[in-house]
């Protein structure tokens, strides 16, 4: 994935007290990247967000990892605004349209990770994200996951959104499946 995810959860726990416990949590390489954080462009193997997410999770619980999911992306959105503003001027503002595109969002900062979004109803779906070249993903990194998929909701102006914790779906623990509805 790319790096500007990573740097940007780091940018958020470093404005919490929980920075200096989460760093203390985490191996030696993964210290020497908070050190010397690579460039928001260069390409992460998903194993170095996955271990801060650990660390997050050891620390704080899974609810503060959705936490730092939800508020790292919507750091990010700057970024993404000209993207999402073209995306709801062709295809409008709703949930649905989004998540059944998120593969095509998803691409621009990740590599790997599969989307699909399967509709249940007008308000309700489930979104499969799946990771064929893995094996044992941390449940940490599906709910930061769902923190992140939470702010689509808050783009599309809906007020009532909820994405439920992921079930991990998969012999291999490299798929999870997030009910959502609004």
């Amino acid at each position: 994935m790319r790096a500007s995810q990573w740097l940007n959860r780091v940018a958020w726990l470093r404005k919490t007290e929980h920075y200096n416990a989460v760093r203390a949590l985490l191996d030696r390489d993964s210290q020497a990247l908070l050190d010397a954080p690579p460039l928001g462009a260069a390409w992460l193997a998903y194993t170095v967000t996955e271990a801060l997410d650990v660390a997050i999770e050891k620390h704080g619980g899974l609810s503060l990892v959705r936490r730092c999911g939800h508020e790292s992306t919507v750091a990010a959105m700057p970024m993404f605004a000209p993207l999402v503003q073209g995306f709801a001027r062709l295809f409008g503002l709703k949930p649905t349209t989004f998540l059944s595109r998120m593969q095509s969002f998803a691409e621009a900062t990740t590599k790997g990770i599969l989307y699909e979004y399967r509709a249940i109803h007008a308000r309700a779906g489930e979104m499969v994200m799946s990771m064929p070249g893995a094996k044992n993903v941390a449940m940490a990194f599906f709910v930061s996951g769902a923190g992140a998929m939470s702010t689509t909701f808050e783009t599309c102006g809906v007020k009532t959104g909820v994405v439920d914790d992921p079930r991990i779906d998969g012999a291999q623990h490299n798929r999870a499946v997030f009910s959502l509805r609004w």
